[in-house]
């Protein structure tokens, strides 16, 4: 079958949208053998890239559940909670209600960014082709 001057038998089909079923664009999943799972080099040059590498395991509780490292711990509250039954001379200052308040979201804030930083560091093998990819271009 012609197709805009195109056999169905050709490799271009698909400009036309006349796949017919048959035209596989990617190889099917568990076909692409294990050594050309990252893709297949020359002088050390990585050319075409079929899977990405799983990222590293993360940690395991102690009940054998996976830790999501997303997520930190919570930040233990150091100070005593607010008794709203204080007379107002022991009560203490606005700035320094805000101040604690701010040190202690500022923590919390780092917590999360490290947090974050661990969980992307079990993708490393796969920002590293990727960014080999970037370069390549």
């Amino acid at each position: 079958m012609f197709v805009n001057g195109i056999s169905g038998k050709d490799p271009l089909v698909w400009r036309c949208g006349q796949t017919n079923g048959s035209l596989h664009l990617w190889p099917p999943l568990g076909t692409v053998p294990a050594e050309l799972c990252l893709g297949d080099g020359v002088n050390g040059n990585i050319q075409n890239i079929y899977n990405m590498p799983l990222p590293l395991a993360g940690p395991v509780s102690e009940s054998g559940e996976p830790v999501n490292l997303r997520i930190p711990s919570p930040l233990p509250n150091e100070e005593e909670p607010l008794n709203l039954n204080t007379p107002p001379e022991l009560t203490p200052s606005m700035s320094n209600l805000i101040y604690k308040n701010m040190h202690r979201w500022k923590k919390i804030r780092q917590r999360w960014k490290d947090a974050s930083y661990r969980n992307q560091q079990r993708y490393a093998q796969s920002m590293k082709i990727l960014k080999e990819m970037y370069e390549r271009q």
